[in-house]
């Protein structure tokens, strides 16, 4: 390729198919890059397209083609649907005669929600029978579909525990009514929009009501028993009932659940309900602690026990570390407190496992927001007895945006005593200028300049120069900033082997300031490294665009879609998610929603990498400002994990995630409800709100996200009565 012989290469490769098996994993993609960037020195990067399409999956090389608008050179019904269904032509890709398989995700992805009613569809999803998991399964399919009465009717058949209950003869209408729990049921029917049937006779008086779904939930606990026995498929049937419980807001069975099996993770799926008193009881507090004293003292005795095991066990300091920042979070700050103490002198009392205890557990959750202040505190009292290892973990984990420079940044503060020194580096965090007074340049000069020397005695990094450059642009000093990334990191100038990916931030800089120019040298000097990110093309582009230079950006801009980024999360190396987040971290919303939306459409069918590109997906819809995408992005999400071996659903539930899925369902019933406002749909909106409410009952963010919207779409008796 670097000879020209860009068609000898491709013949290469296609008489040997083990050669080109190797390009198949991180070190192959790295490869292809290097090819796309012999291409981009002869003038045309499309001369690797070729090569490129070759390697990558049918999926991927028609993304690909898609962004860089070239011909994908395959006519088989799989390429052409693909190429329709990113192009948007979704209903044309939808007619071509696919698998259910390759169909399902169009469907999802694309958010034809009432299509998951069809057959095969519904086959896939929700499996082949009608086992109890498979009907629940269904159930949402349903309800995603906007078929409320027939998705309560079948959880009614499904949980019902008397056979001739007259429940079994209620019109769907009736069905859905006495569905919802009394204390959201307000919200289904708000007094300016009533549903039909919604009459005094129809309702059900109200303990009939609290019996019924009293008895629903003891029917539900019964059945995730009877699935969890019911032979190899067991786990998996329990788990697909779990989605389906959770995805309706019918929650208070799992909780039921693990109450009785897994006391630990209950506390934790309480608080993912902001059910704090539940939580307490879960690990034995009484609701109002009355009992904290004697309870810690026999948690303290536990947490002995455990960590002296010739196989150390941290669940109960873990728990105890959570349970200590919710008490801070609550206002309980003389309990938040005696916790602390405890675990700090536990974990000195343990100095082979000190650093461990405090990365692991301690900085884990009392690292940030109100809990950070007494971490801070604790740390600062016991810091002199830690050793080296375990400072370098505090001080990370305290201020984490310092990352590695943390240590050095600590040991090279001004003040003649620790304590001034730890009041230095807090004021250093959050870029307070007047702390250091008039002189703050010279001050902050210096002390970067001791930092860098310490680093360099271990080989300085791209990491270490861009973390000091961020403190002092915090400061408003980006030629400080400047000057210390254009620190030359190559071999043989004393310094470590990386590549200069610091001259990318320095570019950054120059080019945001005006000096798009002379920010092109550096650009091209760290794209020529080939090991820089895909923010920096990204970057360069711009500089280029702003310097006149229209045909290479052209040229760069399709060479960073012709560089195959890993479609998974999972040990394949630098992927289409990971870019999406550096970009997010930058502020650049619509730049990430690229690489975000390739990670989404490429992602497979309900595997975890569609789970994470869907979260981070939707962050960014969030503020591009594009409710019903973000919401149909969630849903499809959630709805691929109802399979029964989606790999969703089996990590998290058999990983003990089961508290994130509960805010993850949360979060997705929220956004519909947005998207239900923007959509002019009163009655999806009452729903969505309804079941968020059981999800969690006590939150007020449906009213801070869902208010302003219903005020501007007109909607004000709904607005102020929610």
């Amino acid at each position: 390729c670097g000879m020209g012989y860009w068609s000898v290469a491709e013949r290469m490769l296609l008489d040997n198919t083990e050669l080109s098996q190797k390009f198949h994993d991180p070190y192959g993609r790295f490869q292809l890059s290097r090819l796309v960037d012999k291409a981009l020195e002869q003038n045309d990067a499309t001369l690797a397209w070729p090569i490129v399409r070759q390697l990558t999956s049918p999926p991927q090389a028609a993304w690909i083609a898609h962004k860089t608008g070239l011909e994908l050179g395959r006519d088989d019904p799989y390429s052409s649907a693909q190429q329709l269904f990113f192009s948007g032509k979704v209903d044309a890709a939808l007619k071509i005669d696919l698998p259910s398989v390759v169909r399902v995700p169009m469907l999802t992805r694309s958010g034809r929600w009432q299509q998951l009613l069809d057959e095969q569809v519904v086959t896939l999803l929700a499996g082949r029978g009608a086992s109890p998991s498979q009907q629940a399964a269904t159930a949402v399919l349903h309800e995603v579909a906007g078929d409320y009465d027939t998705a309560s009717e079948i959880w009614d058949r499904l949980l019902r525990t008397d056979p001739t209950s007259a429940s079994d003869e209620s019109s769907p209408s009736e069905t859905s009514d006495t569905n919802d729990s009394s204390d959201d049921r307000e919200l289904d029917t708000p007094a300016d929009e009533a549903l039909p049937n919604d009459t005094a006779h129809n309702v059900a008086p109200e303990n009939n009501k609290e019996a019924k779904e009293a008895a629903q939930v003891r029917r539900a606990v019964e059945l995730l028993g009877e699935v969890d026995r019911d032979g190899q498929l067991g786990q998996t049937n329990k788990y697909q009932l779990m989605a389906a419980l959770l995805f309706s807001g019918r929650v208070k069975a799992i909780e039921q659940m693990l109450l009785e099996q897994d006391r630990t993770e209950a506390f934790n799926f309480f608080l993912a309900g902001n059910q704090h008193a539940r939580a307490f009881e879960a690990l034995g507090l009484a609701a109002d602690l009355s009992n904290f004293d004697s309870w810690l003292q026999t948690r303290r005795e536990q947490i002995i026990q455990e960590l002296k095991q010739r196989n150390p066990d941290n669940r109960n300091f873990d728990q105890c570390t959570r349970l200590c920042s919710t008490l801070s979070g609550l206002g309980y700050r003389q309990q938040a407190q005696q916790l602390l103490d405890e675990l700090v002198e536990r974990a000195r009392l343990e100095p082979r496992r000190q650093a461990e205890l405090w990365s692991r557990s301690l900085l884990l959750w009392l690292g940030r927001s109100e809990a950070r202040q007494l971490a801070l505190v604790a740390a600062q009292s016991q810091f002199p007895q830690m050793s080296g290892e375990c400072q370098s973990v505090v001080l990370k984990g305290l201020f984490p945006e310092f990352g590695e420079t943390a240590y050095a940044l600590w040991s090279t503060a001004p003040g003649e005593t620790d304590e001034r020194k730890w009041q230095n580096l807090e004021n250093l965090y959050v870029f307070d200028r007047a702390w250091f007074g008039s002189d703050y340049r010279t001050q902050l000069a210096g002390w970067l300049q001791r930092a860098m020397d310490v680093l360099a005695k271990g080989g300085l990094t791209p990491e270490h120069l861009n973390a000091l450059a961020e403190i002092a642009l915090g400061f408003g000093e980006s030629d400080m900033a400047i000057e210390m990334l254009k620190n030359d990191l190559r071999p043989g100038l004393g310094q470590s082997t990386s590549p200069n990916l610091q001259w990318a931030t320095a570019a950054r800089i120059m080019s945001q300031r005006g000096k798009s120019e002379a920010s092109l040298s550096l650009f091209r000097d760290v794209r020529q490294s080939g090991s820089n990110p895909q923010q920096t093309y990204v970057d360069e582009v711009q500089a280029l665009l702003l310097s006149g230079h229209f045909a290479l950006a052209r040229q760069l801009e399709q060479s960073r879609w012709l560089r195959p980024l890993a479609t998974t999360r999972f040990y394949q190396g630098y992927n289409y998610n990971q870019a999406a987040h550096e970009l997010s971290e930058s502020q650049q919303w619509e730049r990430a929603a690229e690489y975000a939306e390739a990670a989404f459409l490429l992602a497979d069918l309900g595997s975890m990498d569609v789970y994470w590109a869907a979260s981070e997906y939707a962050e960014i819809l969030e503020k591009l400002k594009d409710p019903v995408r973000r919401a149909d992005v969630l849903r499809a999400a959630w709805v691929e994990s109802l399979q029964p071996f989606a790999s969703s659903m089996q990590y998290m539930f058999s990983n003990g995630y089961a508290s994130s899925l509960r805010f993850s369902a949360q979060k997705e019933k929220l956004t519909r409800a947005i998207a239900c406002i923007a959509q002019d749909d009163m009655p999806g909106f009452h729903h969505q709100v309804a079941v968020a409410r059981k999800l969690q009952s006590q939150d007020i963010e449906v009213v801070c996200q869902c208010y302003p919207p219903l005020r501007q779409a007109g909607k004000i008796a709904i607005a102020e009565e929610l």
